[in-house]
């Protein structure tokens, strides 16, 4: 077993912080447990050694992590915690968490990256046109990108329609996952795939189906997973997978 699981610090203010010290330890070994999506295979004895606690606390803890919680934080699954599964149990907030908890070092990198190349955009540009908050100006702007290409660099000058920055828009705002601001999400969207300008207005007509296929899913009873961030939803191409 081996992997990293980051650990939200607003854990020593939720309700499981109530709990008694064994549901709390088998809490804490489940996320550690976890994989990417959430899965824990264990048997009850199997994880009760592992939490180094009784097989009757670990039971009694389960038993408490699988009922709802009124006072969770969380509205989904009624403050349930965990589900019970074929061959062990599914954190069920397991990926919200996950991309919602980002360093604080990614964030401050992003942003001095973000300000350097702001700094040498406007040094660049011949026109010195000042630049603005708003997304299209953001997008327009006379931005300096250097590929090295046999030690040669090349200028290239990003544009967007105001057709096209609507319909991002219109897919941002209709996605339901956590999300950033419209200039933020569109640069990300930019960078990780050459070929945006023909994504763009297939996103929202793959988000409203996507959506669809979930309700169906929760009427029917399916296990359906927390939708991800915006930005690894972009990063990942999730629009051409099933239900993102």
């Amino acid at each position: 077993m081996s992997g990293y699981t980051r650990l939200d610090n607003g854990i020593v203010t939720s309700s499981i912080w109530s709990a008694d010290s064994d549901t709390r330890v088998v809490w804490i070994t489940l996320l550690a447990m976890s994989d990417a999506d959430g899965v824990v295979q264990s048997s009850i004895p199997g994880l009760a050694h592992v939490a180094n606690v009784s097989l009757e606390a670990c039971e009694k803890s389960l038993n408490y992590l699988s009922s709802p919680d009124a006072y969770s934080r969380s509205a989904e699954n009624e403050g349930r915690r965990i589900k019970s599964i074929e061959g062990g149990w599914i954190v069920l907030n397991r990926i919200k968490y996950a991309e919602k908890n980002y360093s604080r070092a990614e964030y401050w990198r992003y942003w001095r990256n973000r300000r350097a190349t702001k700094r040498n955009s406007a040094q660049q540009c011949a026109t010195g046109a000042q630049q603005s908050a708003t997304v299209r100006n953001s997008a327009q702007q006379c931005a300096t990108q250097t590929e090295t290409k046999t030690k040669t660099k090349t200028e290239k000058k990003i544009t967007i329609s105001d057709d096209l920055l609507k319909e991002f828009e219109a897919a941002r705002k209709l996605y339901p996952g956590d999300k950033r601001g419209t200039d933020t999400e569109l640069l990300n969207l930019m960078k990780k795939h050459k070929d945006w300008r023909g994504v763009i207005p297939a996103l929202e007509s793959a988000i409203e189906l996507q959506i669809a296929r979930r309700e169906e899913m929760v009427q029917k009873k399916e296990f359906v997973p927390s939708w991800k961030h915006f930005k690894t939803y972009i990063n990942n191409r999730s629009w051409e997978s099933k239900i993102g």
